[in-house]
């Protein structure tokens, strides 16, 4: 019986929590706080949204799997994250007099650190899994011990109270309250909240009707219509595991009822889900990374990503249709096709959000977040088109701000273990001596250098997701591709795919 009551405890404790952040950052990076004239401090929204996704990364995702309560080291790791942050939010001032002058940090301050980074690097292990958190873990002792460290690993090691001064009372690049956090705690927010009420929208199933009167009726129908679904789902989620998820569900046993082998349409449908990371405008998060290492525009981004999106899904329909002249599948039944005709004029306004979003970040007069927001609002409103059914009621809408601070909660883990990650070899300089030993090695081949790059994603993507794939990748090897003569967000891009 207690059990139960602390689980139930549990669930209403991350749905307050989850429903404040959730609110909170659509009021900030909707504008409502300038427009009140509320002030607050850049450093203090960053480190409030490290301080939730702490929290609620501790609760979320649990070290045993299929646990129900917090156990006691989970407290422990949830008051260490929390506390440095509360400290940091709280002292705006005290933060950018130390990013003036790194070495005035007290022992206090030092102490908060060595916590934060603690509950950082387990919350990137539950995250993102061990390979992640030791990676994470070998960049940071670099800066302890990087006189210890061979060959292009070498660094000058730093005293700790200059680490705890760059990497913890600083807003710069090198700080983990820098370039991760500011990007997720705007970015990356807003483009999961908006996903997060266009799923709940029904959007998810306006995709999956689309693809079936698109593509049902071809030889292979289910396939072709998993990768339709799946790249249009891209477009709104970014993410891999949300496509499955959503359009799996359905696709997988449609394939399998057809006479696709069961291994055959999990992986059509894993990998045309992947590729949702890859298709503009809403990629995976490693294209806001990606913007803000290039220094430049989102849209830019997209634009790049566009044509190696559609050549992606373009092979995959090849090796759907390749398959189902091999095993002498057709398409679905006539019965189950919906008309194209009938399926536009029901739940055309989908795509309403979609291109409100692509127009306002084409447009540039609005930031990136804030266009996010605009077309987070549209869906609302254009959920009064659809019937009384479709409308945005109270409940409807809590459950989109569960839905998208639920996600951002999944790689939020990540994110600040790559902050880590970023932060150490900038600090090292680490990044300077792997581009001179990749550099003498493959002397004037660009081809032997891209050859590296790709061997090193690879081993790396074997254990880490693409985000801290990416970090990792960018800084170590992205130089030398650069030095070399290659176009920035074509080296970028490599990396990512």
């Amino acid at each position: 019986m207690n059990l139960d009551r602390q689980a139930t405890w549990m669930v209403r404790m991350v749905t307050v929590l989850v429903f404040i952040l959730g609110v909170y950052d659509i009021l900030a990076l909707g504008g409502f706080f300038d427009f009140t004239m509320i002030y607050i401090p850049v450093i203090t929204h960053r480190a409030a949204n490290i301080a939730f996704w702490l929290i609620l990364s501790y609760v979320l995702l649990p070290a045993r799997k299929g646990a129900t309560k917090l156990a006691w080291y989970d407290i422990i790791l949830i008051l260490a994250g929390l506390v440095p942050c509360l400290y940091v939010a709280a002292q705006p001032e005290r933060i950018v007099a130390c990013s003036r002058n790194p070495e005035i940090v007290s022992t206090l301050e030092i102490i908060l650190f060595l916590l934060v980074i603690l509950s950082i690097l387990e919350a990137g292990r539950r995250s993102g899994g061990f390979a992640l958190f030791f990676v994470a873990l070998f960049f940071f002792s670099a800066v302890f011990a990087g006189d210890f460290y061979p060959g292009p690993f070498y660094a000058r090691t730093l005293s700790l109270q200059t680490i705890t001064g760059y990497m913890f009372m600083c807003l710069g690049s090198n700080s983990i309250f820098g370039l991760i956090a500011d990007i997720g705690s705007t970015i990356i927010m807003a483009f999961m909240l908006f996903s997060g009420f266009l799923q709940t929208s029904g959007a998810g199933d306006f995709f999956i009707r689309l693809g079936l009167a698109i593509a049902g009726k071809y030889r292979g129908g289910p396939a072709k219509v998993a990768i339709l679904a799946s790249g249009l789902m891209g477009t709104i989620s970014g993410s891999g595991v949300a496509n499955v998820v959503t359009t799996g569900s359905i696709t997988i046993p449609m394939m399998k009822r057809l006479g696709y082998k069961p291994h055959f349409a999990g992986a059509v449908e894993a990998v045309a889900s992947n590729g949702g990371q890859i298709v503009p405008p809403v990629m995976g998060a490693v294209a806001f990374l990606m913007c803000e290492m290039l220094g430049v525009p989102y849209w830019s981004i997209c634009v790049a990503a566009f044509l190696p999106a559609l050549l992606y899904y373009s092979a995959l329909f090849f090796m759907i249709d390749f398959e189902a002249v091999k095993t002498n599948l057709q398409g679905l039944p006539k019965a189950e096709i919906p008309s194209l005709k009938e399926v536009l004029k029901k739940d055309w306004y989908y795509f309403v959000p979609i291109f409100l979003l692509i127009f306002l970040i084409a447009d540039r007069t609005f930031s990136v977040h804030r266009s996010c927001m605009f077309a987070l609002a549209s869906i609302i409103l254009i959920s009064f088109i659809g019937g009384r059914n479709k409308w945005f009621t109270p409940a409807k809408l809590g459950k989109a701000v569960d839905t998208g601070v639920r996600s951002m909660i999944s790689i939020a883990g990540s994110l600040l273990a790559c902050g880590i990650i970023i932060a150490s070899i900038q600090i090292t300089g680490i990044g300077l001596n792997f581009t001179a030993v990749i550099t003498q090695f493959a002397g004037q081949s660009i081809l032997l250098m891209l050859m590296l790059a790709a061997f090193g994603s690879f081993i790396l993507g074997m254990g880490m997701s693409s985000i801290p794939c990416y970090v990792v990748c960018a800084p170590l090897v992205g130089p030398p591709l650069l030095k070399a003569g290659i176009l920035p967000i074509a080296a970028h891009l490599f990396f990512f795919y």
